[in-house]
């Protein structure tokens, strides 16, 4: 097994990478970007973001010249400046990792999207956090994330920016393969699904007490996503399973071992 890269050595990947976008901690964005981006300014050829039809910089433009109709109005060359989005108010490494996911995002054929009135709010609610890193905070508690729960074992998550970061940093990390996830006691399914839309969903193995009894029914759940059962009958399965452990904890006692 490849050694894990260190400490040191991730937060130059992430220094390095953030600084590549970053100008005085802010992000330039423009329309066509997944994380930021939004309705293209309909002057010819400009790229930046629309406040309704037009960009700031055209719109002042356009009412200088006394309001004419778009399709016979010349808007000139884009304006200077852009759309950014700061990061200035949040902490490193979490300033980092944010920058470094965007990045990413720009670089990926198919990444998540948030517009950007709805990037500003979620960096707002990050700053106001006091989380401090990705990776130092569980995933399930996140304070801007809704969680609903369907059923015992299981939880939805909203999947998008975050769960991209979270991702994406923890590869950096050497972390975040299957068998990682498998030897964890709540699987995210995003992670053992790969390619496929799981809406978020996790497999929670902690309300099955005997370890015993854990590592088996993790297993089974293991061979069935191998074999691709379906997420909702995996889910049904570790329902089940977990009641199964209730009932055994009821009937021979919380010491319970396979003989009983």
């Amino acid at each position: 097994m490849a050694a894990q890269p260190n400490f040191s050595s991730v937060m130059t990947v992430l220094r390095e990478r953030a600084e590549e976008i970053l100008i005085d901690d802010a992000i330039s964005v423009s329309a066509d970007d997944a994380i930021g981006g939004g309705t293209r300014c309909s002057a010819t050829a400009c790229t930046q973001i629309a406040a309704k039809k037009l960009c700031v910089g055209h719109h002042d433009r356009w009412k200088s010249a006394g309001r004419p109709e778009l399709d016979a109005w010349d808007p000139g060359p884009e304006p200077v400046g852009s759309k950014t989005l700061s990061l200035s108010g949040l902490p490193v490494p979490l300033k980092w990792e944010l920058a470094y996911a965007i990045a990413l995002t720009r670089e990926d054929p198919d990444p998540p999207t948030m517009r950007l009135s709805s990037m500003q709010n979620f960096i707002r609610v990050l700053e106001a956090s006091g989380i401090t890193s990705l990776m130092g905070h569980p995933e399930t508690a996140w304070p801007i994330m809704k969680a609903q729960r369907t059923a015992a074992g299981t939880m939805k998550l909203k999947p998008g920016l975050l769960t991209y970061a979270i991702d994406a940093v923890d590869q950096l990390h050497g972390r975040g393969g299957i068998d990682d996830e498998y030897h964890l006691d709540v699987w995210r399914v995003r992670r053992i699904r790969l390619h496929k839309r799981t809406n978020g969903t996790i497999l929670r193995f902690t309300e099955i007490g005997r370890p015993w009894l854990r590592d088996a029914v993790k297993q089974f759940i293991k061979w069935r996503n191998e074999t691709e059962y379906s997420i909702t009958c995996m889910q049904r399965d570790v329902i089940t399973l977990t009641r199964l452990s209730t009932a055994l904890h009821l009937v021979a006692g919380p010491h319970a071992t396979p003989s009983d």
